[in-house]
């Protein structure tokens, strides 16, 4: 099983590597294209008017990349969690030799992708001198007063049923929106993207494990495998603060790794 599971996300990576080089290109293009018209925009429509492109372009680290998205105001905050493709596909073919359990690259990657996306939110808002948590604050007012665009209320009518039949379709699955401050929930995941993303993945992980019938189970053996992931996936390494002083705290690195996921993770 394991054997095959390598064959598998090697297939996968080796897709998603060659599709990363292909798209890099066309993101480029699409942020040349717009530059004029982002300049008469607002610092919020600025925001929306090229997030995704810069999500998109977030996933290459060259000096192109780089000068490009710094080109648009994006100077200090953002360039900062950019990331090398290759590098990222190579440290997760380590990880797999290393460990006992199975990691699916496929659902790794979807994962990081979710949690990938709120990270360049908040790190463009930061560079924007934007509040994110203020904004939606307003809105959500706005919505409750009844002093909203009708479409974009629509829109967040719409979010909130889709929200409801994936917590009726799996229970544990972690998307913490609540109906009176909608706006306001989705601030605190982009700010918090790795609480409830890196959650949802652990759990599926997990079971995953728990479910192979050749694998002996062992959560704490887990949760240190699983932190040695974190150490991948997380754009912010910081967050993780794995220093010699935080480490010599514990009475060994497994139980540090093992408190800082039941920490930044299940906690």
């Amino acid at each position: 099983m394991k054997n095959r599971l390598k064959s598998i996300n090697t297939q996968f990576k080796d897709k998603t590597l060659r599709s990363l080089q292909i798209e890099r290109k066309n993101h480029i293009k699409f942020l040349h294209s717009k530059k004029e018209e982002f300049l008469k925009f607002n610092q919020l429509e600025r925001f929306v008017f090229i997030d995704e492109a810069v999500f998109n372009l977030s996933f290459y680290i060259d000096d192109e990349v780089i000068d490009l998205i710094k080109s648009f105001g994006l100077l200090k905050y953002t360039p900062n969690v950019f990331i090398n493709n290759i590098n990222f596909f190579q440290d997760l073919d380590t990880h797999q030799k290393q460990t006992k359990y199975l990691f699916p690259y496929e659902i790794i990657w979807g994962y990081y992708k979710l949690y990938s996306s709120s990270v360049i939110k908040e790190k463009m808002a930061l560079d924007f001198n934007m509040d994110i948590s203020a904004i939606a604050g307003r809105v959500n007012r706005q919505i409750n007063n009844l002093n909203f665009p009708s479409v974009l209320t629509e829109v967040i009518e719409e979010v909130k049923k889709i929200t409801d039949f994936v917590k009726k379709e799996k229970p544990n699955y972690k998307i913490p929106i609540f109906d009176k401050n909608p706006l306001t929930s989705v601030a605190h995941i982009v700010k918090y993207a790795h609480k409830n993303e890196f959650y949802n993945l652990y759990m599926f992980l997990a079971d995953f494990n728990k479910e192979a019938e050749f694998i002996d189970f062992h959560e704490p053996d887990f949760n240190c495998d699983f932190y040695d992931l974190l150490k991948i996936l997380f754009r912010d390494k910081s967050i993780l603060n794995e220093t010699e002083e935080t480490v010599s705290n514990y009475y060994s690195i497994r139980q540090f790794k093992n408190k800082r996921v039941q920490r930044l993770i299940l906690s």
